[in-house]
């Protein structure tokens, strides 16, 4: 398969994933639910302190991409994102506020969020595991959008994506 065709199956896969984004990360339960029977690591590794040390970690990284994914959503102007599943939609480019910082702020939110749910269970190879995961999940649903957004807004989508990072926000 040559580069075009990976990009087009990674595409294709994420208008998939894009469609069933908000019920594919039920999935990850099972691997939970063994991490959390499988007991806590950290505590057992490290010691009581870096336990807790870890689990305040693990609710303040939750709780500060809580916070970056509702001042998101509270500052994105209409016609520029939405809950739709079944396919792409965008009347503009929003190019300003968070997305002035990266293309995908909202998916940096959510990994945070996720990342810090997840490092509750306590479980190393859970949170390595799962952060791996994700990063395949939304590269695929980030290939999809910024096809849509590449044959809706042309040029405008080219300058805009030339000079702001995918997903780690440029500060």
């Amino acid at each position: 398969m040559n580069s075009s065709g990976l990009v087009s199956s990674i595409t294709r896969q994420g208008f998939w994933l894009f469609r069933w984004r908000s019920y594919l990360p039920i999935a990850v339960i099972p691997f939970v639910a063994m991490a959390i029977v499988e007991g806590e690591q950290v505590r057992s590794l490290f010691g009581e302190t870096v336990s807790l040390l870890w689990n305040v970690s693990a609710i303040v990284i939750a709780f500060a991409g809580l916070a970056m994914r509702a001042t998101i959503v509270g500052f994105v102007p209409n016609g520029t994102s939405g809950r739709n599943t079944a396919s792409q939609i965008a009347e503009t480019l929003n190019q300003t506020g968070a997305y002035s910082l990266c293309r995908h702020p909202l998916y940096f939110a959510n990994f945070v969020i996720f990342t810090g749910i997840l490092m509750l269970a306590q479980s190393l190879w859970l949170t390595l595991a799962s952060t791996l995961a994700y990063w395949m999940y939304y590269e695929r649903i980030i290939c999809a959008e910024e096809d849509f957004l590449r044959q809706k807004f042309g040029e405008v989508f080219r300058k805009w994506s030339a000079a702001t990072p995918a997903v780690f926000p440029n500060l």
